[in-house]
């Protein structure tokens, strides 16, 4: 979360996702992720706790990702594709308690596994597009971070070919040591990326 406030102080009104005809700036991705991320807290989520998110590539799925790590917790994608059994595995085995679900996806989940179902929409249809939302400073972010760099930033699930898949379970030192030290392309200020992968594929 220190990374991406970096970002928005850095760049807030350039552009940080693109999808169709859609788009949002990083003070707008902020906003949205933060209005989110706030009403996780309120559900009285505790550091580390593992939040499902289910749902495509999309902008609601970054918002949904980066709101729980916001709010410091840790996501488990999963794909609406997945069989039901699978779902209800994943999410027992996991102990998330709180499913985020992309608007128009279809998933039944037992309610005995999950106490609470959160729609992705609603920080979507926020208006962010004021000029008088605050970026907040990057100190007051880290005084208020619920993160560390062994906290759980997100569990993915393996495909159980050799029998019931596993949970792996990734830190934060894990995902900035993979951004910080790993020289694929030196990433330059106004190029853009294609996120082709699912949200369930971790690289």
């Amino acid at each position: 979360p220190e990374l991406f406030a970096e970002q928005v102080a850095l760049y807030p009104d350039e552009l940080a996702l693109v999808e169709a005809n859609r788009h949002l700036t990083y003070r707008q991705l902020d906003a949205k992720a933060e209005r989110l991320a706030q009403q996780l807290r309120d559900t009285g989520m505790g550091s580390e706790e593992i939040v499902a998110i289910a749902g495509e590539r999309s902008m609601e799925m970054v918002v949904g990702m980066l709101a729980i790590v916001k709010a410091g917790g840790a996501y488990l994608p999963i794909d609406p594709s997945y069989p039901p059994d699978r779902v209800t595995y994943m999410l027992t085995h996991s102990g998330a308690k709180v499913l985020l679900m992309q608007p128009g996806v279809s998933l039944t989940v037992p309610t005995s596994i999950v106490s609470m179902v959160m729609a992705l929409d609603e920080p979507m249809r926020a208006d962010t597009s004021r000029e008088d939302i605050q970026v907040d400073s990057l100190d007051a972010q880290r005084d208020t971070s619920p993160v560390h760099p062994h906290h759980l930033a997100y569990v993915m699930y393996t495909s159980g070919s050799t029998g019931r898949p596993k949970g792996v379970m990734v830190e934060h030192r894990n995902v900035i040591r993979l951004v910080k030290d790993t020289t694929y392309h030196p990433f330059e200020r106004g190029e853009r990326i294609l996120q082709t992968g699912a949200p369930v594929f971790d690289a």
